[in-house]
């Protein structure tokens, strides 16, 4: 035997029992025949698949479609503000660098790979969290 170890069976506990997943799925549906009006059932059908984790996931196309939507709008908003505040005060740029960095972070979640920031021994982000402090820390005052 190449694998000595066996996989684990994902299971879902609900009503106090074990179920698998696709034996889950059966009781849901099972539940959902005794509403008498459709809509509630299906309410309760996707309610309870997003409570423990089963359902619609967003494709890869998805990721990226609102990636670079939550980065344009972002960027619109700064724009704007930019026009109507051309002189801003010191309390202003500090909430413009917040937001610039909240939509670098934003649009790096969404974009696969690993990204690091060590600032000396004070900061070490990565991720998304990264793009943050490094949008944050390094734009020009």
């Amino acid at each position: 035997m190449l694998f000595p170890f066996k996989k684990k069976r994902y299971k879902i506990k609900y009503d106090g029992k074990l179920y698998s997943q696709a034996d889950f799925i059966k009781k849901i549906f099972q539940e959902a025949e005794k509403f008498s009006d459709k809509k509630l059932a299906q309410d309760f059908i996707s309610t309870t698949f997003i409570q423990y984790g089963i359902g619609n996931y967003m494709t890869k196309q998805q990721e990226k479609t609102w990636a670079y939507i939550t980065a344009i709008v972002f960027i619109a908003c700064i724009l704007i503000i930019a026009i109507f505040i051309p002189n801003p005060s010191s309390f202003q740029y500090t909430i413009f660098r917040i937001i610039t960095s909240l939509a670098a972070a934003g649009f790096i979640a969404f974009v696969p790979g690993f990204l690091e920031v060590k600032i000396n021994n004070y900061v070490r982000a990565t991720g998304a969290i990264a793009a943050f402090v490094l949008v944050y820390f390094f734009i020009p005052k």
